[in-house]
This record gives C-alpha cells, structure tokens and sequence, in this order.
C-alpha cells in the first residue's frame, strides 16, 4: 500500500495562505507514520488535508490522523462520496465537505 501527497493549487484571489494537500492512495499502519512525517513538515503553522481519494485508511491511519489534530494546527476534507467517509463519520473526525469550506474556516474571524 502507497500513498502520494500532491499540493492543491489555491485561487490567487482567495487570500489564503494555508496551504492545502491531497492525499492518494491508500494509508495502513506501514506507512502512516511516513505520512504523519510529510505532513508535519507541511503544516508552516497550519495544514489543509484533503483525504476524499484516499482509497483505503486503516484504524493506524485514523489514529495518525488523531494524533495530527493534537498536534498541529490541522483542518480535514472528506468529500461526501469518498469511501472513508462512513468510517470518518463513525468516529466522529472533525472534516467539512469540500475545501472551500475548509478555506473558509481557517480565515480570521
């Protein structure tokens, strides 16, 4: 099992300086700390992580996740028709359904 990160190009006009990742693939208890490696390292305070494509997250996987909103300034997006959607919901993950409402919540107040 293999995951990518890629970056999420953000509109110039949206003011935004968090940046934002997807990642693909899948994320098993081999490689997520690898994951939790490269989004540390991303999140210059904060991060927006995109996992609607994810295609498989194991309980290693969710508790990575976990651990990264205890850690770091994190805000997730799992899209309504992603396949760890129920799973996300199940144990209550704090996400929003697309990344400009992610966006749209890391704004000042």
């Amino acid at each position: 099992m293999d995951f990518q990160i890629r970056p999420v190009e953000l509109p110039a006009a949206s003011g935004s300086t968090v940046p934002a990742v997807q990642i693909h693939g899948e994320v098993d208890a081999a490689n997520a700390t690898d994951l939790s490696n490269a989004l540390h390292e991303l999140a210059t305070p904060a991060l927006i992580i995109d996992l609607s494509l994810v295609g498989y997250l194991d309980s290693a996987g969710f508790a990575m996740i976990d651990r990264l909103l205890d850690e770091i300034q994190v805000v997730l997006v799992v899209s309504p028709d992603s396949v760890i959607r129920p799973a996300a919901e199940l144990i209550n993950l704090p996400f929003y359904d697309s990344l400009a409402e992610a966006r749209t919540s890391m704004e000042p107040a």
